[in-house]
């Protein structure tokens, strides 16, 4: 049986940073707020009290919030929009929780104290899980690296450019659009050309593999590409299906807006991708 997703011991080290987050970013806003003017003023005293009363609730409160929002148990390696998305949601609930828990509870703050340590744990949170892919994400090309090609634009083509092009195995050179309304403009970087132009794109950047990623491409257009790669000795590797096909298969039919980031907590899938192209995903 497959293990579920849920919190991991692995988690134990991001909930420790979560409490230090949590307490920092109030505390900040709090200190802030005490010394307008580089002075401490006059009966800040009392609210510094309160803080540190209704501190550790909060925390707890917060630590449940974030747990019901999935933000443990994720590989934040492949962190993206989705898991921003959960991070931004869970910070907002956990702010009106903290403002409607304590005037209930007659420890009024503020209102720079809501507002300032709000924002200040949203950063902090944020920086917790998109540290290590800013930290260990690989940006730079390999000199060993093949120069490759993707065929195809849309939402598989743009997974493969963003999971592939950050890796070392292969430098995404340039992008074969089958419709031609993209020839001409960057995908991440990397010109686009037209199918009528893929001979002199593969002579130009000296391309050593082509990658099929879009199950829908012509098929005038796939047996073209096959037969310039056979031409000039260029592997040729089609893996629309395996984009298409190796999660949510109606999902990805059905919805051409189906968010690549989808797939970074998705460790079959991470593995599947391994197994295909040989090294892991590296989504940015």
């Amino acid at each position: 049986m497959k293990n579920r997703p849920g919190f991991q011991r692995s988690d134990l080290l991001i909930v420790l940073l979560d409490i230090i987050a949590i307490n920092a970013a109030y505390l900040l806003a709090l200190t802030l707020r005490a010394f307008v003017n580089s002075e401490f003023q006059e009966g800040m005293e009392r609210f510094f009290e309160n803080y540190y009363f209704i501190g550790p609730i909060y925390t707890a409160i917060c630590i449940l919030i974030f747990f019901l929002f999935r933000l443990y148990g994720g590989i934040w390696r492949y962190a993206g929009a989705n898991d921003l998305r959960r991070i931004v949601l869970a910070c907002m609930c956990a702010g009106f929780a903290h403002v409607i828990g304590t005037i209930a509870a007659g420890f009024r703050m503020p209102v720079s104290y809501y507002a300032g340590g709000a924002v200040f744990q949203f950063v902090f949170i944020s920086v917790i899980r998109f540290s290590r892919r800013f930290l260990f994400v690989k940006k730079k090309k390999s000199v060993n690296g093949e120069n490759v090609m993707i065929v195809g634009t849309g939402e598989n083509g743009r997974v493969a450019i963003t999971a592939l092009g950050n890796g070392l195995s292969y430098n995404i050179s340039c992008v074969i659009d089958p419709t031609g309304h993209l020839s001409g403009k960057l995908i991440d970087g990397a010109p686009v050309y037209s199918a009528d132009e893929a001979a002199e794109a593969m002579d130009r950047h000296h391309i050593k593999c082509v990658f099929l990623t879009d199950i829908d491409t012509n098929p005038d257009v796939r047996d073209n590409m096959r037969f310039l790669c056979k031409k000039k000795g260029i592997t040729w590797k089609d893996c629309s299906q395996f984009f298409a096909y190796s999660r949510n298969t109606e999902e990805l039919k059905n919805n051409t807006s189906y968010p690549a980031a989808s797939f970074s907590n998705d460790e079959e899938w991470v593995k599947e991708f391994q197994e295909q192209f040989g090294e892991e995903p590296t989504f940015f």
